[in-house]
């Protein structure tokens, strides 16, 4: 799959004090050489400990609660987020994204500044600040409609447009920020690799789907006989080989 405009490489912030704040290990060279376990592992050997997980990825904080690395063992969207923040530095409705890699296997990491959830309920609708017509915001909203618009033509899988409430999370001075407001539709995704892998491989190569069974999704129990069936199709897929 072709990803517009994505940067696939560690990239880090052009503010020198940026660069210097964000304590990664000294000894990794590469982080795109590594699997989501191995970049895992070098950052808890740092001090990095676990804050969260999603059905994608799970999210570590680094020892002066300052930075957030989201580590995904399979990625097809998050990349999409990291550009558009990158074509709006500074802008307070976005986080202020650090360093971003994908990682051997079909991974992704990203570290930026650390987020924290707001205390409200779950709500399926857009947040209601999503239609201000702040001017920053105003900015942000026409590129992520723009964005949506162009990857919903383009992109396998392409997902809804998510502004729900809990995607709006708080910055350390209370400022509201927006997170990953792109994603994909998971259960097409599985459901193809589930019903017809040979399709699913043309779509997505080998190296970019290693893990794709690692998400933490298929770490939770209702998950389990989906896991199983999958499993069983790949067996199946490579021991025709």
């Amino acid at each position: 799959m072709t990803r517009i405009g994505v940067a696939r490489n560690i990239l880090l912030e052009t503010d020198p004090c940026a660069v210097d704040c964000v304590i990664l290990p000294a000894d990794v060279e590469d982080w795109s050489l590594l699997d989501h376990c191995g970049v895992r592992n070098a950052l808890e050997r740092d001090g990095w400990r676990f804050v969260a997980a999603g059905d994608w990825a799970v999210v570590l904080g680094d020892p002066t609660g300052r930075y957030a690395a989201r580590i995904s063992p399979f990625e097809r969207a998050y990349q999409y987020f990291v550009e558009l923040c990158r074509r709006h530095p500074g802008n307070r409705w976005l986080p202020t994204i650090h360093a971003a890699t994908d990682l051997a296997g079909g991974g992704h990491l990203t570290v930026m500044e650390l987020l924290i959830p707001r205390q409200i309920p779950d709500d399926d609708h857009p947040d209601p600040v999503w239609s201000s017509d702040e001017p920053d915001l105003a900015t942000v909203r026409a590129d992520v409609e723009r964005t949506f618009s162009d990857c919903k033509t383009s992109v396998p899988w392409w997902g809804s447009l998510d502004v729900k409430p809990a995607h709006f999370l708080l910055d350390s001075e209370g400022q509201l920020k927006l997170v990953d407001p792109f994603g994909l539709a998971g259960a097409e995704l599985y459901g193809l690799a589930e019903s017809d892998y040979p399709s699913f491989c043309k779509l997505v190569p080998t190296e970019e789907r290693r893990y794709m069974l690692q998400i933490p999704h298929f770490s939770q129990s209702y998950a389990a006989p989906q896991l199983r069936t999958l499993q069983a199709v790949i067996r199946a897929h490579d021991d025709a080989k």
